[in-house]
């Protein structure tokens, strides 16, 4: 961790290494009145938190996650939910954001686990928007599926939650819509008329989309 008005190095923590092996974007997590926590994932650690201030590690479950990681996990109610190669794992936390066992509280199957996009969850549900381009809804606290369709073609972006709706785009440049909800609703796919690996953003104006040649913001 660097400071941001200097670049200065405040601490560095050492990661056993190996061929092929990555780490995923890391995300932060604080409770009330409980201590912040920077949360990652790899294939060497398995889950990993420091306390983002001293670098200090808070806990690991090194045995977890046996293959290579590229999303993010996420953090909702209770569970943090990270995707290796081939599975996703499930890992059930306390109000300290500790887990509360050393194993998962389920995993799940590669057809029902994302390599490159990163989960989401909106409220009870999490949203599975897999490489193939299918998109499965589940139970957050159990697994359960409710449904799993294929909208559209291959995905390398993430999708993101506006108004109770799931944008996410595909590799080919098409826009999912997707009312995030327990019964599937396909509200609309809009081409982009360009490749994309990106994510949608939101800002004050508009929703932004970055395809491989062009920056596009759909007013709001």
């Amino acid at each position: 961790a660097v400071d941001k008005q200097t670049g200065k190095v405040g601490w560095e923590l050492k990661r056993e290494s190996a061929v092929g092996n990555s780490f995923s974007t890391p995300f932060l997590v604080q409770r009330k009145n409980q201590k912040a926590m920077l949360i990652f994932t790899s294939w060497s650690h398995g889950f990993t938190a420091v306390d983002p201030e001293t670098g200090e590690v808070l806990w690991e479950r090194k045995s977890l996650l046996h293959h290579r990681v590229v999303a993010s996990p996420i953090y909702a109610n209770g569970m943090i939910v990270a995707c290796r190669k081939g599975e996703a794992v499930v890992l059930e936390v306390d109000e300290s954001l500790y887990p509360v066992a050393d194993t998962a509280s389920y995993s799940l199957p590669p057809n029902l686990s994302p390599y490159v996009p990163t989960p989401i969850a909106v409220g009870e549900l999490l949203f599975m928007f897999l490489d193939n381009g299918s998109v499965a809804c589940l139970v957050l606290a159990t697994g359960e599926v409710l449904w799993k369709k294929r909208p559209a073609g291959p995905i390398y972006g993430s999708p993101i939650c506006v108004n109770g709706n799931l944008y996410c785009m595909t590799k080919a440049g098409k826009v999912i819509v997707l009312r995030a909800q327990s019964s599937y609703e396909l509200l609309g796919i809009h081409t982009l008329g360009d490749e994309s690996f990106s994510t949608p953003v939101m800002s004050n104006s508009g929703m932004v989309f970055r395809t491989f040649t062009r920056l596009m913001m759909l007013s709001s």
